[in-house]
C-alpha cells in the first residue's frame, strides 16, 4: 500500500498527491507490523493483535469511504497479520 501511495503521489497532478494520503493512511499499521515481526520483542503479540484491530477498522473504513474492493484486497494481509499474532490457526485448544 505504501509503494502504491509512492507511486501515486509520483503521478502528475495535485490530485493524485491527495489520493495517495489514504492509501498511505491504510499501509502505515503493515509497516508497523512488519517493524515489530523483525524484533524481538516481549510485546510483540500483543502489538500484533492491535494492528489486526487497526486492520480492521481500517477495512471497515474503507468500505465506507471506496466501496467493497478494499476490504477484499485487505483480507489475505490481515489473515496472515491475525496468524503471526496467534489469533487464528495456531492449534491451540
Amino acid at each position: 500500500m505504501i509503494g502504491l501511495a509512492i507511486a501515486v503521489a509520483a503521478g502528475a497532478g495535485e490530485a493524485s498527491k491527495l489520493n495517495a494520503l489514504p492509501l498511505a493512511a491504510f499501509g502505515g499499521p503493515y509497516a508497523f507490523a512488519a517493524f515489530v515481526s523483525m524484533r524481538p520483542l516481549e510485546s510483540r503479540e500483543s502489538l500484533l493483535k492491535a494492528t489486526v484491530v487497526v486492520s480492521l477498522v481500517l477495512a471497515v473504513v474503507g468500505a465506507v469511504l471506496f466501496g467493497p474492493e478494499l476490504p477484499v484486497v485487505l483480507t489475505p494481509a490481515i489473515a496472515l497479520l491475525a496468524q503471526a499474532a496467534g489469533l487464528i490457526f495456531q492449534g491451540k485448544r
